[in-house]
């Protein structure tokens, strides 16, 4: 809520053209995003990943409808790198093997009784009354431990590879996950798709690059009055080096428009159409379309 009440002040502030104010509120409403980065729990990342999302959409309305000066895109660019934490996914994966581990030694303490899993897992998986009944003693409990702390193990060592690799350590994880038996309920059952979050990491990467390179841009076209013609104009006076594309580990792409410029991200079909953007508002990722950053002025 806090993040919302921030992008309508964005909203206010480029409208009336307030500058500084524009700025001030999105370095803000970064540093909200920036303040879930130490919890150790997966759904602390999610709403961190969330808040980032509507940050990061801050600094493009402000980019797209404010002229700013060095110091301002300055700031901008120094808000969005200190918001950056690469090990959240990581600690965020260690977290939830922690309190699913919990859940594990409930069921062997008795603490957590064998009914009240079999009313979760039956709901949404058809596990068989006779196989619930069974699974403590039979030692079924001790194997879905281990399988799931071997699959949780590889998707903790998958977090911490760059992307687009990790979203391929997570991706066979996941694959490795639905081959499992069906006696592995809590193991299926507590890693549906986990791979999903690794490509949702790469999307908010993707477009932290594109703003963190359109910053740059701007910064050149401020001081040469034009345009870059590549992005390895920007290096290195405005960038250490060319930002590597989370999907495809190519560098990003840059392509001037007949009004402005688009950089640009491959996204999840890792296919380059040109710096196609999205036209359905809400939806993360559409094929054919590429994760961009335009600037039509």
């Amino acid at each position: 809520n806090a993040e919302r009440l921030l992008a309508l002040a964005v909203v206010q502030s480029t409208g009336e053209k307030q500058a500084e104010q524009a700025v001030e509120v999105a370095v803000d409403a970064l540093a909200i995003a920036r303040s879930l980065n130490q919890e150790p729990v997966f759904i602390s990342y999610l709403v961190g990943a969330a808040c980032r999302g509507i940050a990061l959409e801050n600094v493009k309305r402000i980019v797209n409808t404010t002229f700013l000066t060095d110091s301002q895109l300055m700031k901008l660019a120094s808000a969005l790198q200190e918001s950056r934490n690469q090990s959240a996914l990581t600690r965020a994966m260690v977290g939830d093997r922690c309190i699913d581990g919990d859940i594990f030694q409930d069921l062997r303490s008795g603490k957590t009784s064998l009914g009240e899993m079999y009313s979760l897992a039956s709901e949404d998986q058809g596990w068989p009354l006779f196989l619930i009944a069974t699974y403590k003693v039979s030692g079924l409990l001790e194997l879905d431990h281990r399988s799931y702390l071997d699959a949780m193990e590889r998707f903790v060592k998958a977090a911490q590879l760059a992307s687009p690799q990790s979203i391929d350590g997570a991706q066979a994880v996941d694959r490795g996950i639905k081959q499992l038996p069906r006696r592995r309920i809590l193991s299926r059952l507590f890693m549906p798709s986990l791979s999903l979050v690794f490509v949702q990491t790469s999307r908010s990467e993707a477009q932290f690059y594109n703003e963190q390179t359109a910053l740059a841009v701007e910064r050149y076209r401020l001081a040469n009055s034009k345009l870059p013609s590549q992005l390895n104009d920007l290096v290195p006076t405005f960038l250490p080096a060319v930002p590597s594309d989370p999907f495809d580990g190519k560098p990003l792409r840059y392509k001037t428009l007949a009004k402005g410029y688009v950089v640009y991200s491959v996204g999840d079909d890792r296919e380059d159409n040109g710096g196609t953007e999205k036209n359905g508002k809400g939806i993360s990722y559409v094929p054919g379309t590429d994760i961009t950053f335009a600037v039509e002025r």
